[in-house]
């Protein structure tokens, strides 16, 4: 969930874009896996886990609309 509000904060909208850049940068994040979650998991979780509209009215009241 972190990573995924991370990307939308550095301009991914969409669930293949957040796979990528969460990809790119597990070094960076310290993250202890291997391998990022494949953009479907990030798909189903914007699908059936989070409201998109919540998640986007959260990123714009953090970062003012950034």
């Amino acid at each position: 969930m972190a990573v995924m509000i991370m990307a939308k904060i550095c301009g991914e909208d969409n669930p293949r874009g957040m796979a990528e850049w969460a990809k790119h940068r597990t070094a960076l994040l310290k993250v202890e896996r291997r391998t990022m979650p494949h953009h479907s998991i990030y798909r189903r979780i914007l699908e059936e886990v989070i409201c998109v509209e919540e998640l986007e009215a959260l990123v714009s009241e953090v970062w003012g609309g950034k």
